[in-house]
């Protein structure tokens, strides 16, 4: 790897393969790669991701490795870590006009939501759950998400990069303004431009 000299990768006949200990050990790399040959590899220059040439399936490109690129023997022994993530960037959502027809390209296109990497110990299967917390620099607002039976290992978190709403104020009746009768639900306010604070806890 061109980050983490201990970080190895291995194509074979049938899959992907990558160490963390320099070859010691070898796990294979299940992130919706198909079962297909591994001819060629190429760790992009800019972006943490692995270009690879396959048979019968052309190009695939495994987007995000940042988390193995940072992964060593301190972090492995730990409950849990939070590693350093790529900047997201909130795009508008904008439709062009027309279609594409039978020609268009036809892909899966990395998420446009914020991603966040984590890693957690084999220790923490056992837990009911584990909480993932983000908030603005002043705490104003917040953002938790409930990960119900924890995988161990590294995980990924894709955040649609909005805070969770605010408690609707009670109406004149004393029901809740947002009452799921009613059939609205509020949507907190989009994350802006600046930097967040992540906080992961296991319960």
């Amino acid at each position: 790897d061109r980050k983490n000299e201990n970080l190895l990768f291995c194509g074979s006949e049938f899959a992907l393969f990558y160490s963390i200990d320099q070859g010691d050990s070898w796990h294979r790399f299940n992130q919706n790669l198909p079962t297909v040959a591994v001819h060629d590899l190429v760790i992009h220059p800019r972006d943490p991701d692995i270009i690879i040439g396959t048979h019968g399936r052309g190009i695939w490109i495994l987007d995000d490795i940042s988390g193995l690129q940072q992964m060593t023997e301190k972090i492995a022994e730990a409950v849990g870590h939070l590693f350093e993530n790529e900047v997201a960037t909130r795009w508008l959502s904008i439709s062009p006009m027309g279609q594409g027809g039978t020609f268009a390209f036809i892909g899966e296109n990395p998420t446009k939501n914020a991603v966040i990497n984590y890693y957690l110990h084999p220790i923490v299967a056992g837990e009911e759950s584990v909480t993932i917390k983000i908030t603005d620099v002043i705490g104003n607002n917040a953002r938790s998400y409930t990960i119900e039976k924890p995988k161990p290992g590294i995980s990924k978190l894709i955040w649609d990069m909005r805070f969770d709403a605010p408690p609707p104020p009670p109406s004149e009746d004393g029901e809740s303004s947002d009452s799921p009768r009613r059939g609205r639900r509020r949507s907190g306010p989009p994350a802006g431009p600046g930097t967040y604070l992540v906080e992961l806890k296991a319960m």
